[in-house]
């Protein structure tokens, strides 16, 4: 080996990405395929309220904790659009569907307060609401009050900038299309133990 020659290390990483760009390469020749693949067996995530990556449906029932994927109803599927916190997909309104957790049932009391969303007496983690998003446009959260849930369910995610149920209120039953679990994420999901972390009247949030 001359010393013009790049070091072992350098080539073997060189190596690796022409395989990578090889096979995003491939992936890219046979969109058609690709895309009957996703709506078939696999959702895509690329919201940050979830772990980035890919989810895949499953044969479970709704129960509460469960993540799944809703296709709004129509008044909220288009300012979710118009405001890119859905992107295009096959649910009503050209929206993708939206996935979030199960946090409450048909029959629960849901209670709302200035510091988040208490689910039988449990308070939801960062579930506190806020006014405006990143973009500084405004937000109509749920009034604080005691709500029971008839007939519709309360989604929520783990993150304080989850756009879910606080924003929108509960969504009916048909508009809950699927149980998924993750197949390729980034990072792991939170256990479902840290979304419904503390007893209300506990710690502060």
């Amino acid at each position: 080996m001359t010393t013009n020659d790049p070091p072992r290390s350098l080539r073997l990483r060189l190596y690796r990405a022409a395989k990578l760009f090889a096979f995003a390469m491939a992936v890219l020749a046979s969109a058609d395929l690709t895309a009957f693949l996703c709506s078939r067996y696999i959702r895509i995530n690329r919201s940050p309220s979830l772990p980035l990556g890919l989810y895949r449906p499953v044969g479970l029932p709704l129960a509460r904790g469960r993540l799944v994927s809703a296709c709004l109803p129509l008044p909220v599927t288009r300012l979710g659009r118009a405001r890119s916190y859905l992107p295009p997909g096959p649910c009503p309104g050209d929206s993708a569907p939206l996935l979030k957790y199960i946090a409450g049932l048909p029959g629960d009391v849901i209670e709302v307060t200035s510091s988040g969303v208490v689910v039988k007496d449990v308070h939801l983690r960062l579930s506190g609401a806020i006014q405006a998003d990143s973009h500084g446009r405004s937000l109509s959260p749920v009034p604080p009050g005691r709500y029971r849930l008839r007939d519709c369910y309360w989604l929520a995610a783990p993150h304080a900038q989850s756009w879910d149920s606080r924003y929108f209120g509960c969504v009916p039953r048909e508009a809950l299309r699927e149980v998924l679990v993750p197949w390729v994420t980034t990072t792991p999901p939170q256990p479902v133990g840290d979304f419904r972390a503390r007893k209300s009247g506990g710690a502060s949030m």
